[in-house]
């Protein structure tokens, strides 16, 4: 018993030597730093504070910039940033680069150049999109989020000199200090954003709402020949403000047939459509799709051969054609996976699809008929597809239409650099990962180069979301809360719209460039939602007490509840009630193509703001465009109230359907 106490102490002796020896390597390794450097700000406590390092915002979308900053360092001074996370397969990815302080010995990411490491230059989101499996960890992998309710956890951390991964993960002793860190979250999916699993009508799926009770404009969103379900760009268009379903159509445990066969047809995607013009937060007429890959060939299917009537295609490293017999029937069952028929192997493990993708390999009569498509189409090619022939398909879109003449549909961006797996901002792309691991492992090569690509996915998400904005939204403001932010860009020389999305190399320079914010509702602007007495609407008052004089709001046989107008009344100094009457989930009763309200609703709307105590009850107005410009002379006519002024823009003066002739009219506008 004693010999154990004996051998106890000395144990504990040596783990208190071996803790003191490396407190006095410590002390000892810092005051030779101090003397090297003479007054380094963080080693005197009392007069300066230690390194710090910020990133703002700590917690952001993915698409968001984030702008590192590191500070309290000593002026011209070498650091190396790195940033490290763990991907939801437990691979540890990692990016590190090296700056240098400024005079005031602060470094900032959105401002200075990387000398050296994962990129080279100013590149404000280097450390993010540059990231890579870290040594040692598994080679050939590529990053894609499975469960969007979690956020990527990105660690990153602000080292001492210019050290290579391999220094940086060091323990005590070696020549690198971790000086200062911070941990930021990067999610797919905002606060609010709701996520809702499709099993319905044996489609597949998951439904991305954004915050609010809507409708919203929406997208169906498909990706290529990796099948499954992918949720991730999905929900960022939700938290962007656009309903997106999320759709599978092949290699999924709930889709029926063997798992490498695409098994559905037309209908099923046709079913897909129909469901979203159905639900009650959906703009029904209102809806684009969206295909990578294979997807561009479904999307432009569903846009000319399926009877859907969408607003808008878009299209990344995608085929017009089609070499397999998949869709030639309701239940084909042809699997993708033979080699000799679809991929192109190079006899060392490698496999493409450039070859079976060609235009110049696929019967004419596999080709999508573009003459038929009546939308706008965005094709985004990245010039480095190494697995896809993506610019000869844009190619022969392009040529396709303008035959048709109907070129005015086609946008095209092309980037020099820029690989197959051109996804939303800010993500590392895999220039090879591993396609199958059985019978034997193969690889695929995706293509692009890590700087080049990075800036086609900045720049194409922006223009997906503005092109998105304009052809479903029609630039009409469905959020008055958010402002438009317009990016001027300044170039040299008289340049196309095609030059000017050009990367560096092009003839076609930036010189400058500013974001300006455009809004419809002012600071100090009350938005109020109005449920009373079956009306339904939103009421805007202007900043201060009132009472204010007022207008009732009202649109055409669009439908809906449209408060931009009324926003910016109340920011001019005017209540104003903007008014649904039609095509809108609360109005009752009737389909939603029916007006079922009559002359005692608008009466009710007119008598809620009369008695409004912010309200001048004697001083209200009605304005009405297209076919509700007829509405507002029946009310200063025919409805027994007394408006101050009724404006009318682009209205009839007549009413050709039998629409308030009681007040349940049950007549559709649609005949």
């Amino acid at each position: 018993m004693t010999m154990m106490l004996k051998g106890h102490a000395t144990v504990t002796a040596l783990w208190q030597l071996t803790e003191l020896s490396v407190i006095r390597r410590r002390l000892w390794k810092l005051t030779c730093l101090h003397r090297k450097l003479g007054t380094a700000p963080w080693r005197n406590a009392c007069t300066s504070p230690a390194p710090l390092l910020k990133a703002t915002p700590s917690r952001a979308l993915i698409d968001d910039q984030i702008v590192v900053e590191g500070s309290f360092l000593p002026p011209h001074w070498p650091v190396t940033l790195r940033a490290q996370m763990h991907s939801e397969d437990g691979d540890l990815w990692e990016a590190l680069s090296h700056y240098s302080t400024d005079g005031t010995g602060t470094v900032n990411l959105a401002r200075d150049a990387s000398v050296g490491g994962s990129y080279l230059g100013c590149e404000p989101m280097g450390l993010f999109w540059g990231l890579h499996p870290a040594p040692g960890e598994r080679q050939h992998v590529r990053l894609r989020k499975i469960n969007v309710a979690t956020p990527y956890s990105v660690h990153v951390s602000l080292f001492e000199g210019h050290v290579s991964p391999r220094d940086s993960l060091t323990e005590e002793g070696q020549s690198s200090e971790q000086l200062a860190s911070v941990t930021v979250e990067r999610w797919y999916m905002a606060p609010g954003v709701r996520r809702i699993e499709i099993r319905q009508d044996g489609i597949v799926g998951t439904l991305f709402l954004p915050p609010g009770p809507g409708p919203f404009p929406a997208m169906i969103d498909m990706w290529g020949m990796g099948g499954g379900l992918n949720e991730y760009r999905s929900a960022l268009f939700a938290s962007r403000g656009f309903a997106s379903l999320a759709l599978v159509y092949f290699k999924h445990k709930e889709m029926p047939g063997p798992p490498n066969c695409v098994v559905v047809g037309d209908s099923y995607f046709r079913s897909a459509f129909q469901l979203l013009q159905d639900h009650p937060q959906v703009c029904g007429d209102r809806i684009g799709v969206m295909g990578f890959s294979f997807g561009v060939y479904l999307a432009l299917r569903m846009a000319t051969q399926m009877g859907c009537r969408p607003k808008c295609l878009i299209g990344v490293n995608g085929p017009m054609g089609n070499v397999n017999n998949f869709f030639i029937s309701d239940r084909s069952t042809e699997s993708y996976e033979n080699p000799e028929t679809y991929w192109q192997s190079d006899g060392q493990d490698y496999v493409s699809y450039r070859k079976a993708s060609s235009p110049s390999t696929v019967f004419p009569e596999k080709k999508i008929k573009l003459e038929n498509l009546s939308c706008p189409l965005l094709c985004i090619v990245g010039e480095d597809d190494q697995n896809t022939a993506s610019r000869e398909n844009a190619t022969e879109m392009e040529q396709s239409l303008r035959a048709a003449g109907r070129a005015h549909l086609f946008t095209c961006l092309s980037y020099p650099g820029a690989g197959h797996l051109i996804e939303p901002p800010y993500t590392p792309n895999s220039r090879i990962s591993t396609w199958a691991n059985k019978p034997k492992k193969i690889l695929t090569v995706w293509g692009g180069h890590p700087a080049s690509h990075a800036a086609a996915q900045e720049d194409s998400w922006k223009k997906i979301l503005t092109f998105m904005e304009c052809n479903l939204r029609g630039l009409r403001k469905i959020n008055v809360a958010t402002p438009y932010s317009v990016h001027l860009s300044l170039f040299e020389g008289h340049v196309s719209p095609r030059d000017s999305l050009t990367e560096e190399g092009q003839s076609s320079e930036q010189l400058a460039s500013v974001t300006v914010e455009r809004w419809y509702m002012a600071p100090g602007v009350r938005r109020i939602e109005i449920r009373q007495d079956g009306i339904v609407g939103t009421l805007f008052l202007p900043p201060g007490p009132g009472p204010f004089p007022a207008m009732i709001d009202m649109w055409g046989m669009g439908g809906g509840l449209n408060e931009y107008r009324s926003a910016l009344f109340a920011s001019r100094g005017f209540a104003s009630l903007s008014l649904a009457y039609f095509n809108h989930k609360e109005i009752r009763p009737g389909p939603p193509n029916c007006v079922s309200v009559g002359d005692g609703y608008f009466r009710s709307a007119f008598q809620l703001l009369q008695d409004h105590p912010q309200v001048c009850g004697d001083r209200i107005g009605v304005i009405g465009l297209s076919f509700g410009g007829y509405i507002a002379l029946r009310i200063a006519t025919q409805i027994v109230v007394r408006p101050k002024c009724a404006i009318c823009v682009n209205g009839p003066m007549g009413n050709v359907t039998n629409t308030y002739i009681s007040d349940h009219s049950t007549e559709s506008h649609d005949k």
